[in-house]
């Protein structure tokens, strides 16, 4: 059975067991979670279900952009979800992201595809860590 304050027993009790290593916490940052949701299991389980839709499309969205030479796109789309994984604490995501937006900003995909294919990569990563937060 889900609790609510399950997930905030599980956010703070993984920052202290070994099993979460520094590459786990740089995919995820915890604790940047529980400042973003003020500790609030209600909001922390809504910001993952909420997110939980949107990278896939992102990423597809952006990759589609590549294909077509859409810079415009491909800087929107990775602006849209640099700002998603930068609330849910994934700051390399955003990172990746954001070099992203800037290769569309600068209208030039030399290294767009490396650089989606990094995030998507990343993404991928962190998808199963912000599920395993809300499971019972």
């Amino acid at each position: 059975h889900y609790t609510i304050e399950a997930t905030v027993a599980k956010l703070r009790g993984s920052q202290t067991q070994e099993s979460e290593t520094k590459e786990e916490k740089d995919i995820l940052d915890r604790d940047q979670i529980l400042e973003q949701t003020g500790e609030s299991p209600e909001t922390i389980k809504e910001i993952v279900e909420l997110f939980a839709a949107e990278p896939e499309k992102l990423v597809k969205r952006m990759r589609d952009a590549i294909e077509n030479e859409d810079q415009s796109g491909l800087q929107r789309a990775a602006h849209t979800l640099k700002g998603s994984v930068r609330i849910v604490g994934a700051e390399r995501a955003a990172a990746d992201a954001l070099r992203l937006e800037t290769i569309g900003g600068d209208k030039n995909l030399v290294g767009a595809a490396d650089a989606h294919a990094e995030l998507a990569m990343e993404i991928e990563r962190l998808m199963p860590m912000l599920t395993k937060l809300v499971k019972p």
